[in-house]
Parts: C-alpha cells; structure tokens; sequence
C-alpha cells in the first residue's frame, strides 16, 4: 500500500468530519455561538495523539484547559504542537467540506452545527473514547477566551 493510500484511510472525510462534528458539539454545549473558527484547526492534533485523546476522554464538564496542559508527559506535544497545526489544516480543510455537506453548519466568527449531537449518540463502541474526547476538547477550548487559548498553548501561527 502506498503512503498516500494509507494517509487516506486514516485520514478519511468521513471519520475526521465526526471528530469535528463532537468537537464543536461539546463546544455549543458550553457556548451557543460554537467555537472560534481560528481554533478548530487544533482538534485534530489533539485527537490523533493517544495519550492526549485518552486524557481528554476521562475528563468532565468541570475541567479547564489548564488541567490538561500541566502536565509533563504533554510538553513535548505542546512543543511541536505548532508543526502539527501546520500538518493537519489540509486534513482539517477537507473535513470541514464533508462535515458542510453532511450538516447545516455556519461559520463566521464563530463555527456551529444546526444539530449539535452528544458523545453519547455515537453509533460506534469502537469509537466512544475519540467521540467523547472530541467533545471534551471542545467543551475545555471554549471555556477560555480564544487568546487565552493561543498563549496557554503556545500557538504562534495558523
């Protein structure tokens, strides 16, 4: 299998669509307006990192974003953390297109669904820890202004 053919596999609209959708799902549970639209392009790193993706499952409505970035294992992520934003804006990109087709979604400033869904609703056990951590994240993120969010993770460019 060539490099390309697997990055796809993994990599797919439809799979990454819903990590989207429950990020900025558990985002409109905290705030109606969504997330800020800067800020969706950092889901999809934090999801594809397992150690974080487990982290942000086992978190609740009451957790803030420092919770999760204080602690040591995560530094190394946060320091590369503006590479992976740079890799996964195409990967974010294109599920935004697919999640656009599937959902009424509006993006301004701010980027919402018309029909928020709960981690819950996931039809897949398999997929239950990525689903709730995606909305986790997205619950966390939009708990903070949206600077504060670029300085806590030291986010110089997108």
């Amino acid at each position: 299998m060539k490099a390309k053919e697997l990055e796809n596999l993994i990599f797919n609209p439809l799979y990454t669509s819903r990590i989207l959708l429950f990020f900025i799902s558990g985002a409109q549970s905290i705030n109606p307006k969504g997330i800020k639209t800067e800020l969706i392009y950092i889901a999809l790193p934090f999801i594809y990192n397992e150690m974080l993706c487990g982290k942000l499952s086992r978190l609740n409505k009451k957790s803030k974003l420092n919770s999760l970035i204080k602690i040591n294992d995560y530094q190394l992520f946060l320091s590369l953390l503006n590479e992976k934003l740079s890799d996964y804006k195409g990967i974010t990109n294109k599920a935004l297109i697919y999640l656009g087709n599937k959902q009424n979604i509006s993006i301004n400033n701010f980027i919402s669904v018309s029909s928020p869904i709960h981690y819950t609703k996931q039809e897949n056990p398999d997929l239950m820890e990525i689903s709730k951590a995606s909305y986790n994240l997205g619950m966390v993120i939009s708990k903070e202004r949206y600077l504060d969010v670029f300085l806590k993770l030291r986010i110089t460019e997108l």
